[in-house]
């Protein structure tokens, strides 16, 4: 056992829950599916315990995927080194801080009915990812680093950044000398593998022409995983993820059976994890599935299978950064009423700097809209919140965006005027104090909006299902190649 101490055997307290275990067996693979370590581990069934009497907090920060793709972008464009560590069984490293009392191992007990009482965290517990996250980020403290308001799963020292999800590190910065006392640093206190330049994060391989300063993020292997899980290895390729005629509704009264529910959920999951990494180029068709998950019909379950056909062609395809890096640049657009249930809008956005976007979603909007203005509008509120976040994180990464105001396309002279333009109207009332709000934000120089012609509005390709020739050059205008 690497973690001594971590428990005590005691006869099983009166009036105590104790919490029951189980072995969990688990593969370990790499970038091209291969088994690289067969792991098992002793883990609490935290489902049973509760709140105030085993745990009170159980929230820990992981980076988001927003900030990754900005280190990943800055990292390319600076050349800067991308190392990676990993904590071997990082949650038994903190102490915790309530009387938790768990049975002991099966196949591995000493004959008598005593339990085991945790001084230190075991993976299950509910409070484990916290506990891990206070006892990593007091040891990064030390070192001299602090997280970033933006995001705390990024922590910055001077031109050095560690981004830290779960148990998974990234160290980014320009002197390998310094990543490697670092490294040392780290070896010290926790048990790590090191595993050298970054080439697998997060289900994404990561290839880099150092050269050329262009960086590639690709999900090849877990998109092969997803096809051969879902048996659709074989299946016809096709263009776009989802076609241009609009979906069929539900028959009145089709109730969808519960093993195919759970089917489509986990199959939408898997794209959603597609989408959020590296291919935002299946944003709208993802979000058109993700509306059915309750009660999917047959046309839903196609449209899953179609996106998973489209990526299994096209998993070729990477996310790539290259180029000096340039001003934070938006493009946000709406449908109008294009949901057929609910008649709301869908809005998207995108945000880059330089090629390759590093945000970008597609979402359907939570209120109906009047009008195509509205719509757009209600757009342009999300975006400017994304950016206003966005230039936050690259001010906190040293990518000052100085005193420049952060530039969003949009395609409705209305919508824009609207923003800007504080005349009161009857039509705008329900509106007011979001258009106060981006009022405010444009006068402060934060943000401008843009027109630019439908036709050059890249996010276009969030709101409705586009044509073959239009999704391609979408597909180019979010940098994936």
């Amino acid at each position: 056992m690497s973690h001594p101490f971590s428990l005590t055997l005691v006869d099983p307290p009166k009036h105590r829950r104790i919490l029951s275990g189980k072995w969990v067996y688990k593969l370990k693979r790499g970038p091209h599916g291969e088994v690289i370590r067969y792991k098992s581990r002793w883990v609490v069934r935290g489902f049973t315990q509760e709140e105030g009497i085993d745990y009170d907090e159980t929230f820990a920060s992981v980076v988001k995927p927003m900030s990754y793709k900005a280190l990943f972008a800055i990292a390319a464009a600076l050349d800067l080194e991308i190392e990676q560590m990993d904590v071997k069984t990082a949650f038994l490293y903190g102490y915790i801080d309530y009387e938790i009392y768990v049975e002991q191992p099966h196949h591995m007990t000493d004959g008598t009915s005593r339990v085991c009482k945790l001084r230190k965290a075991l993976y299950g517990l509910k409070q484990a990812p916290r506990i891990w996250y206070q006892t990593l980020t007091n040891f990064l403290r030390n070192l001299g680093f602090e997280p970033i308001s933006a995001d705390l799963g990024i922590f910055v020292r001077s031109n050095t950044y560690i981004a830290v999800y779960v148990d998974d590190l990234l160290i980014v910065g320009p002197s390998i000398a310094e990543i490697k006392k670092i490294k040392r640093s780290l070896r010290s206190r926790f048990q790590m593998t090191d595993l050298g330049p970054c080439s697998y994060y997060l289900g994404m391989s990561v290839q880099r022409d150092r050269q050329n300063r262009i960086l590639y993020l690709s999900q090849e292997a877990y998109i092969n995983k997803v096809a051969h899980q879902f048996g659709i290895s074989n299946g016809a390729p096709v263009s776009t993820p989802i076609e241009t005629s609009p979906l069929p509704e539900n028959s009145p009264g089709y109730s969808c059976p519960p093993d195919q529910r759970i089917i489509y959920q986990r199959l939408v999951g898997s794209l959603m994890y597609i989408m959020l990494g590296t291919r935002g180029d299946i944003a709208y068709a993802v979000s058109m599935a993700s509306r059915h998950l309750a009660n999917p019909g047959p046309q839903h379950l196609k449209l899953t299978r179609r996106i998973l056909r489209y990526l299994n062609g096209t998993k070729g395809l990477r996310l790539t950064y290259k180029g000096q890096p340039q001003m934070l640049k938006g493009f946000t657009d709406a449908d109008w009423g294009g949901c057929r249930d609910t008649r709301r809008s869908t809005a998207g956005y995108l945000f880059n700097i330089g090629s390759g976007a590093i945000s970008w979603q597609s979402k359907r909007q939570s209120v109906v809209a009047l009008s195509t203005c509205e719509a757009e509008f209600l757009g342009q509120t999300q975006a400017t919140k994304e950016a206003i976040w966005l230039r936050r994180l690259l001010n906190e990464l040293n990518m000052s965006q100085g005193k420049a105001a952060t530039i969003i396309c949009g395609d409705n002279q209305g919508a824009i005027a609207l923003s800007s333009n504080p005349q009161y109207h009857s039509r705008t009332k329900h509106m007011e104090i979001q258009r106060k709000w981006q009022g405010e934000v444009q006068d402060t120089g934060t943000v401008e909006l843009q027109y630019v012609p439908t036709t050059e509005q890249i996010a276009d390709g969030f709101t409705k299902p586009l044509a073959r020739q239009r999704f391609e050059w979408f597909r180019r205008g979010l940098g994936i190649e």
